[in-house]
């Protein structure tokens, strides 16, 4: 189970957290930010997902990392890079922004282990990233930019 918590009126971002370690994050970021959250909701899976372009196209595969973590194959990348700009926040726990407005909060092992399955499916996700840009050129493609403008003499 996850806890997504949520700091609305301190323009804090979202914080995703594994539920067992929700109190230990919700001390942390009073520590650190002065914020206590304003909702907290409950998910019951995390898909590691950078946000941005929705393309629903066919091959999407969805990999289950860790339990309750999921990825889809063309995020892999993304992701990974994401990953390597983490920031270890105590001997045990590290934040990794997964995109502009959520924050995630894992810990080391999990950190570590997710890393691990990143960068031995970089393939995966260099070739599900190909699919998409040859799936997305082809439809930008046969759509012109400008419409030309004709005229009658």
């Amino acid at each position: 189970m996850w806890n997504h918590l949520f700091y609305f009126s301190q323009a804090l971002k979202t914080h995703l957290v594994p539920a067992d370690l929700s109190e230990i994050v919700r001390e942390y970021v009073l520590k650190e930010y002065g914020c206590s959250p304003d909702a907290i909701e409950n998910r019951p899976d995390l898909y590691l997902d950078p946000g941005g372009m929705i393309c629903i196209g066919e091959g999407r595969e969805t990999f289950q990392i860790q339990e309750q973590i999921f990825i889809n194959s063309e995020h892999i990348l993304d992701v990974l890079e994401m990953w390597n700009l983490a920031k270890k926040i105590s001997e045990d726990l590290y934040k990794v922004y997964l995109n502009n407005y959520q924050v995630l909060i894992l810990p080391a092992n999990s950190y570590l282990e997710i890393g691990a399955w990143l960068v031995a499916n970089k393939a995966v996700g260099h070739m599900a990233k190909s699919e998409l840009i040859a799936a997305l050129s082809g439809a930008i493609a046969m759509r012109p930019l400008v419409e030309p403008i004709l005229e009658e003499n």
